[in-house]
Formats: structure tokens, C-alpha cells, sequence
């Protein structure tokens, strides 16, 4: 699957040469781990938050990028809860991706034009930018993984998980997801 991955990305390359040069170029924010947490204690409240932005923050997606954006709908309860315990010891408050959206960009340009227009999104304060352009996953995969805090009616954030994706990388994903 690595090999399919790269075969992706030649074509990628094959659009436009530059493609690594802009990737090495895409902003970078990188918060400490330990600082990226909920507002809030309760996983609960961390749900009800996280409906409430799939919703409102959902819509604002739809809005600016139409049918290229996938709400993957709140995470299952029984998976987090999982998360938590062996992820993050026991802490509710560390969970980002209870609320989870996906750009899909034809070409390498769109993606960063993508990048640039969340970065200016209303009640969006982009937190965390990992690009796996530059440092793929041991099967090869690329995209654009950011957290989101996401600015509450009460003055509260919820972090959330917004990924950029190629749609050459999205069409060889299912042949290998199984890998994962």
C-alpha cells in the first residue's frame, strides 16, 4: 500500500512538479499536546458540545466548500471511551476528534487554498496543523490533519478534527484502509 500511495502522489506531481515545494511551504501550528483539552470536564458535555459544532460548524463547511466536505457525525461513545482510557489515561478532556469533518481538493493548489480559507473561518481558531504530506504514515498516506477550537454560544471552545484530503490519495484510501 505504500507503493499505491506513492503511485497517488506521481500523479499528483504529474499535475503540477511543485507539489512537494508547496507542501513543504503550508502553514504549521503546532500546540503541545498537553494543551490541546476540552473546555469542559465530562464526557457528557463533551458530546453535547460536540453535536452542537458537527451542526453549526458542519453548516459554515457546507457553506464554503459544498459537496467536497464529509461530516463523519460524532464519533462512537463506546470507541472514545477507549480512546481515553488507553490513549490518554483516563482524561476526557484530552479527546479532540468526538466531532470530525473532511475537505476533499482535486489538486494540491485547491488544498492549500482550502487551508488558507479555514484558517480565516468564523468562530474557528485553528490550534494544531499536522501535515503528513511531508511525513506520511508507515502505509504511505497523506493529508492535512488539523484541531479546530471551535468558539461556543456560552464563550466555551470545543476542539474539534478537520482533515484535508487529496481526492487521488481519498481513491486508493478504500483499497488499503483495510491495512490499517
Amino acid at each position: 500500500s505504500v507503493r499505491i500511495h506513492e503511485e497517488a502522489m506521481k500523479k499528483e506531481r504529474r499535475k503540477d512538479p511543485n507539489v512537494d515545494e508547496m507542501v513543504k511551504d503550508m502553514p504549521v501550528i503546532k500546540t503541545r499536546k498537553d494543551e490541546l483539552r476540552q473546555s469542559c470536564k465530562g464526557l457528557d458535555t463533551i458530546y453535547k458540545d460536540a453535536k452542537f459544532v458537527t451542526n453549526e460548524l458542519g453548516k459554515l463547511l457546507l457553506e464554503e466548500f459544498g459537496s467536497r466536505t464529509r461530516i463523519a457525525g460524532l464519533k462512537d461513545r463506546l470507541k472514545a471511551e477507549k480512546k481515553i482510557a488507553n490513549k490518554y489515561s483516563g482524561d476526557e478532556t484530552k479527546i479532540r476528534d468526538i466531532s470530525r469533518f473532511s475537505i476533499i481538493a482535486r489538486s494540491i493548489m485547491q488544498l492549500i487554498k482550502d487551508l488558507e480559507k479555514v484558517l480565516t473561518l468564523e468562530k474557528c481558531t485553528v490550534v494544531n496543523i499536522k501535515n503528513k504530506f511531508i511525513t506520511p504514515n508507515a502505509l504511505g498516506y497523506r493529508d492535512i490533519n488539523l484541531n479546530i477550537s471551535y468558539e461556543l454560544p456560552d464563550g466555551r471552545t470545543h476542539l474539534c478534527e478537520l482533515q484535508l484530503h487529496l481526492q487521488g490519495i481519498i481513491d486508493v484510501k478504500e483499497a488499503t484502509h483495510v491495512h490499517y
